[in-house]
């Protein structure tokens, strides 16, 4: 039997609900029951009458499961075209992201921002070099004049210093503990690189005896760090990788080792120095 039969079985249309089948399953059921019917099919139309109730009954069911599983099923189109427009634009994103990655790789690998990085790096790799080779050769020795012996003291790596004062414009720091009798012999020995001229240690004779002295806030008592900055600097120049490595390295060669490189060679004439190999 079609539904169509079913329902016209209990004499209703189609589209009842289940509330008005079972009204009228009830009726029909008082009027057909064999103990209150006395016709002689009356046993036979009340077992077709429950089946035709139990099939209406699990034609319902498989409305009501069907009816679900079409909202399961759109629930699920749903979230299917949620997650493919989620994926969409997360995609885009990356896409615009790496774009701008690509972009921002492009403008330090390119242009003003590179012959600048570029020349700041290679600058940094040749003083690297002649601040080596510089603290290899042998020595040289510049005799000088105390002028001035500083009275204030200030405190430095742990130590107390003082500053003196010399006849060629010397200005430098030395320990306390170093403090000696200028008044009796004022001439100092300074020992200095050959090329960069920096200034390395000093000696003081006095009574036959030489007395060294340790200078402070010098290159030379900070050549670790000076070197540090070179060779990152210089780093640029051969790693070129796309990374967080070249971004860190290419920002600090811009922003600071381009003002130490400029700093280290103005001050104290050191790029007459490394013209002439020192020789002025």
């Amino acid at each position: 039997m079609t539904g169509k039969q079913l329902f016209d079985f209990f004499g209703l249309p189609e589209n009842s609900t289940e509330e008005e089948v079972r009204k009228r399953y009830k009726d029909l059921a008082k009027k057909y029951h064999p103990d209150r019917n006395n016709s002689p099919n009356a046993k036979e139309l009340f077992q077709n009458l429950n089946k035709v109730y139990n099939l209406i009954l699990k034609s319902f069911q498989n409305r009501v499961y069907k009816d679900y599983q079409i909202q399961i099923d759109a629930e699920m189109e749903r979230r299917r075209k949620m997650n493919e427009k989620w994926r969409k634009m997360v995609l885009e994103n990356e896409r615009k992201k790496a774009e701008k990655i690509n972009q921002w790789y492009e403008r330090l690998q390119s242009g003003v921002t590179w012959k600048y990085t570029f020349v700041v790096s290679l600058t940094s790799l040749l003083i690297a070099f002649i601040l080596a080779i510089d603290l290899i050769i042998p020595k040289r020795f510049e005799s000088d004049l105390v002028l001035e012996y500083g009275k204030k003291m200030s405190f430095v790596n742990d130590a107390f210093t003082i500053k003196i004062i010399t006849s060629k414009n010397g200005n430098y720091t030395i320990s306390k503990n170093d403090r000696l009798d200028y008044n009796v012999n004022p001439f100092i020995s300074i020992e200095k690189t050959r090329i960069l001229h920096l200034t390395l240690r000093g000696f003081h004779f006095t009574n036959h005896f030489k007395n060294q002295i340790g200078f402070h806030l010098t290159i030379y008592s900070s050549i670790v760090l000076v070197f540090i900055v070179l060779i990152v600097s210089s780093f640029v120049l051969f790693y070129r990788t796309r990374d967080a490595f070249f971004i860190m390295g290419s920002y600090f060669t811009r922003y600071f080792a381009g003002p130490f490189v400029v700093w280290f060679l103005v001050s104290d004439n050191r790029w007459i120095h490394i013209l002439t190999l020192g020789f002025l």
